[in-house]
This record gives C-alpha cells, structure tokens and sequence, in this order.
C-alpha cells in the first residue's frame, strides 16, 4: 500500500519561534547539534503562508532530536503554548483504542470474530450480530460516521446527547456496506469498541485505559478531554472565523467522543507512548502484526512513503482534527524515527502532512537515502 498523495503534499508553513528550544538539544554533540540545525532550517524554509501555533517534536533512533514550541504573537496570550502544554489529540485517540482491545483479546477476554452482539446484546442494530471486532479495528463494518446522524452539526443535538441515546441512534442507521466487505472511515467504529471495553471490564473506557496503557508507561501528562477543566496546562484552541479572526470555543458535550477523540495530551507523552509499541510491554509481536498490516491495518494508516526517487520507507501514521486541534504522529519504523506535530490554530491536515514530510526527508537523507537502517519490528 502506498500512502495517499496528499499526504505528501509540500504544503508551507508560517511558524513565529517561542523561544523554547528542546532542553536536549541544548546538550548535544557538535554533529548532533549541527544536524539538529538542519532540521530546524528545513522547518523553517516552509514558513510562509500560514501561521501556526503548536509543538513539532523529532525523534530519530529513539532519541528525541528537536523539540520546540512555536507562537503566533498576533493571537494573543490566551492561546500561548510551551513544549508541556496538553493538546486535544481527536483521533489519533483510536490508536490507544486499538491496543487497548488487542490486549483484552490477549488475554482472553475478547476474540477479533467477535460480533458486536456478544458483548453488547441489547444494542439493537440490524448488523449488531454480523460485525464483528476484527471489522470495527479495520474501519470495515460498513457503520457510517457519526456525521451521518441527523443534526450532529448542531451544536443543541450534541449538548443533549447521552451514552444511551448516542447507541440508540447507531443502531438506527443503515450499513453502507456488508461488514468486511470495504473500508469506510467511522467514528462509530471506535466508539463502540469503547464501549465494548467497558462490558467486558466493568470499568469506564478511562479507567480501563489508565490501568493498561497510561499508568503502565508513566503517561502521566495524558488524561481524557473532558477532565480538561482539572489540567491548567491544555492549550485552548483558536478557531479561525470567516473574516480571518481566531475565537476560543470550547468542546460541547465531549463524552460522545469517548474512545474515539477522547485524549488530550503532550508531545512527549505521545513519543514516549509510539515508543513503547516497539518492545513488548503493550502487545506481543504476533498482534503487533496485525495492527500494522500493510494491506488492513487497524486505526493506523500503514503504507510505503517516496521520500525521494527510487527510496521509499515504511510509515505509520495517524492524525486527529477537533475544533481547532489538528494533530499528527507519524512513526518510521525502519529507522526508530517519529514525528509527532500538535496544533491548535486551525492549521489542518494538509499543513501538518506537508512539514512531516519535509522533516522525514531532512532525517532520512542524513541517514544516506537507500542505505537507511533495513530493522522490522
């Protein structure tokens, strides 16, 4: 599989420094700090038409090598950020999700042919007893998106909505497809494994993905969205309006995002988190395989990337859009590498697909092209 075009767009950024430079870099050797301002140099090459506020972290041989906030002065202090401010992370949410499940099923509790029945039998959907967990971690039930739900662009329909009327609604939509049959991108999906989770656990989603996943790995800067209230450090977010002005409007009602878009963290809770999934704490290499096959991965988009002629490498990347927050992460595992970019100005998928691949190539072309690193894990 190769990874979308789009992604690979070179799209320019306007990024205004904060001044905080990463704490390691101050300490590096001169190749390394030479190399770090290289990287900083391509960065900023693609500073020209857009602003952006955010955090951009760089990760090569597992080793942090950039790690840097930057500003806009024009938005304000209200929307200032730091390399340890928390960001809403939307979707990038259902990669936690996805290992979380895999490991119930490693221990017994769940199986990938599964049908959403077994676990949830009053949910009363038509397909309840066809799609099965396998369907749901590959986006390929044929459930449709939240969007599809009449009135969920509005915001008085969010501020009402319940756990239990969030279900009834899903279960009155229609397949778009027979489950298995395609892929089709859906919140859905991870919903209800959340709260699949919750049936086999009798836990809350949260609960079960601190005892499994944050607390284990130290994530001690990742919590759910909505206790944002109790974490000072969340950036707010700065939502461009029609006439070019940026407002903060906070999330309604962000317990439907459960399991889905829950997640608010830091850039280094993030790499700590990619980093974890090369050893064997969080899954056995038998279900880490499955997570990123190349043809069906689950949650993750898994694919071949050009970085340039004749040299492409594998990638692991997931992105996350919510109101504001735009977030991507993305690993090459060939090399231990990630790049991990956080936002919450607006800036968009294509911005932050378009500064990864910059990076990717600044990265990979000190490692001498064809000649990068050839470990799987």
């Amino acid at each position: 599989m190769t990874i979308p075009f789009y992604f690979v767009a070179l799209l320019a950024l306007i990024i205004v420094p904060s001044g905080c430079a990463s704490p390691s870099a101050q300490s590096q050797s001169p190749q390394r700090e030479n190399s770090i301002t290289a990287l900083e140099t391509r960065i900023s090459s693609r500073v020209i038409e857009t602003q952006f506020s955010g955090v951009v972290l760089v990760a090569d041989r597992n080793e942090i090598i950039f790690e840097r906030a930057f500003n806009v002065p024009s938005l304000g202090e209200e929307f200032q950020v730091d390399v340890e401010s928390q960001f809403p992370i939307a979707s990038i949410t259902k990669s936690f999700t996805a290992i979380l499940v895999l490991q119930y099923v490693e221990l017994g509790l769940l199986n990938l042919g599964d049908p959403v029945a077994h676990h949830l039998p009053d949910f009363s959907a038509s397909y309840a007893d066809r799609a099965t967990i396998r369907d749901l971690l590959q986006n390929r039930s044929g459930i449709p998106n939240f969007t599809e739900l009449p009135g969920w662009f509005d915001t008085s329909y969010k501020e009402t909505l319940t756990p239990d009327v969030l279900m009834s609604e899903l279960a009155s939509l229609s397949l778009e497809f027979e489950p298995g049959a395609d892929y089709l991108y859906s919140n859905a999906n991870f919903y209800l494994l959340g709260r699949i989770v919750e049936a086999i656990t009798d836990k809350s989603y949260a609960e079960a993905l601190s005892e499994n996943i944050l607390e284990p790995l130290n994530l001690d800067d990742t919590h759910q969205v909505y206790d944002a209230p109790d974490f000072p450090m969340t950036a707010k977010n700065a939502v461009r309006q029609e006439d070019g002005t940026y407002n903060h409007i906070p999330i309604v009602n962000p317990s439907v995002f459960d399991a889905t878009a829950s997640i608010s963290t830091t850039a280094r809770d993030l790499f700590d988190w990619q980093a974890a999934i090369y050893g064997d704490v969080l899954l056995s290499a038998e279900r880490k395989d499955l997570l990123f096959d190349i043809n069906m991965p689950m949650a993750w988009t898994v694919g071949r990337l050009p970085i340039e002629t004749g040299h492409e490498v594998l990638v692991q990347t997931y992105s996350g859009e919510l109101l504001g927050y735009n977030s991507m992460l993305t690993r090459f595992p060939e090399r231990n590498a990630a790049v991990i970019i956080l936002n919450n100005n607006d800036a968009g998928y294509d911005q932050l697909a378009g500064l990864t691949m910059e990076i990717a190539r600044e990265i990979h072309r000190k490692a001498g092209g064809s000649q990068a690193s050839k470990r799987r894990h």
